[in-house]
């Protein structure tokens, strides 16, 4: 069954696009993506007392499977007390270990399955550059659920899919060239499946000189970049007293972001920020609400927890660090990881979806 795009999209997906990822872009594998973001729009109305017995049934099959077929969580899933076939607790929960970027970089052999369930597809790598490096098995199913999510923040932000991105990354392509590189679309997910304009990229290594001068030749309609890359170059704009009227919208990528930066984006260019957060290890955790400037937890992709300094869960208003679980890479789960943010956790949004608020995300450490 064809499912029709919802609204911020063009009517049909596109059929003949080159291969990005996978050798996978065949009309099935497009449907497949766009019948989970169908889903997703129907469970972001859920109560958040429904999104959690989701989670907890999700868990419950992604703890049998890591304990059968990942060596690193045998034996502290069953001490935990888990038993398949027997209701996955919150406080058997609670009693699973932290883990940490150490241990996720010198035990990748221990924390790898064994056994992956074939119906999860093909498994890949993803290299992660913030935590190492790391290399990160993943699954199919895995990498869908993290698509379909950067596809409900277009819907939930809908731009104008004509226009330029400028694209600030880590990016060893363009890196050294204050041109950087082209490509004829946004890339995944949204330019693999719709007709997008062109996107173009520079290394996040150039000089904040390289950075500023870039965008103005360019004059893209949107940028795409880290909030400590879009504060820094918000700032040398608002220096050098320079304008960028092409500019529509601006989004961060990445962990923390701050008061700061918005005002700073406000000031520059005259926009508000939209802020994407995301660790890479477990794919994307809060997007902002399309009606508020408070971020949403993708609770259908991750268990987002806000602890305390006791290991307790955070209530509104309360700060924590933040500790999470993809909900779909068997490959290499990676349950109870520490991301390495601090977060603090909002009331129920007057928007009348059901994912939980966290209001305000704090970089721990440097890395962007």
């Amino acid at each position: 069954m064809r499912v029709a795009p919802r609204e911020g999209f063009p009517a049909a997906p596109r059929s003949g696009v080159e291969t990005i990822l996978w050798p996978a872009l065949m009309p099935e594998f497009q449907a497949r993506l766009l019948a989970i973001e169908f889903q997703l729009g129907q469970s972001e109305w859920w109560t958040e007392a429904e999104l959690r017995v989701h989670q907890l049934g999700q868990l419950g099959h992604l703890l049998a499977h890591a304990q059968a077929t990942v060596p690193f969580y045998r034996d502290a899933i069953t001490a935990a007390g888990f038993r398949v076939g027997e209701p996955l607790t919150p406080e058997i929960w609670a009693r699973l270990p932290i883990l940490d970027r150490a241990a996720a970089q010198t035990q990748r052999n221990a924390l790898t399955s064994r056994a992956v369930p074939p119906a999860h597809g093909p498994v890949t790598e993803l290299r992660i550059d913030r935590v190492g490096p790391m290399r990160l098995p993943i699954t199919e199913m895995a990498q869908l659920m993290r698509l379909a999510i950067f596809l409900r923040e277009q819907i939930w932000h809908p731009r104008d899919l004509a226009g330029k991105r400028a694209v600030l990354r880590l990016d060893d392509a363009a890196a050294g060239s204050s041109d950087g590189r082209r490509e004829q679309n946004w890339g995944w997910p949204v330019g693999v499946l719709y007709e997008t304009g062109p996107q173009t990229v520079l290394d996040r290594r150039a000089t904040l000189d390289v950075q500023v001068d870039w965008l103005m030749r360019e004059e893209p309609a949107y940028l795409v970049a880290s909030p400590a890359d879009v504060l820094a170059l918000a700032r040398e704009f608002r220096a050098r007293s320079v304008e960028l009227p092409s500019l529509k919208g601006v989004q961060s990528l990445g962990g923390g972001w701050s008061a700061e930066l918005r005002s700073a984006c406000r000031e520059a260019w005259g926009l508000p920020l939209v802020h994407f957060c995301r660790a890479e290890e477990v794919g994307p955790l809060a997007v902002q609400c399309p009606e508020h400037e408070h971020l949403h937890v993708q609770s259908e992709q991750a268990l987002v927890e806000v602890l305390d300094d006791h290991g307790r869960p955070c209530g509104p208003g309360e700060t924590g660090r933040v500790v999470a679980t993809s909900l779909n890479n068997f490959a290499m789960p990676l349950i109870r990881y520490e991301i390495g943010e601090t977060a603090e956790m909002g009331v129920s949004c007057p928007c009348g979806r059901g994912l939980p608020v966290l209001t305000r995300i704090t970089s721990r450490d440097s890395t962007p």
